[in-house]
């Protein structure tokens, strides 16, 4: 009987995700919002986080 629920578990994930395969995937729906021109200085790091390096690229100037 166990085994006979891990197949029919097997069975039934295969088939959910045969069927999400063959659906496209929906675009994501962009909305432009501003175009900036900006000069900057030399980027430089902050350090390490738990989501990696972060690095700061100072915006000193420019025009929106």
């Amino acid at each position: 009987m166990k085994r006979f629920l891990i197949a029919m578990t097997l069975l039934l994930s295969l088939t959910f995700s045969a069927m999400a395969q063959n659906q496209p995937p929906k675009p994501p729906e962009l909305e432009f919002v501003m175009e900036l021109k900006v000069n900057c200085e030399a980027p430089f790091s902050c350090g390490m986080t738990s989501h990696g390096e972060r690095v700061v690229i100072p915006i000193v100037g420019g025009l929106s």
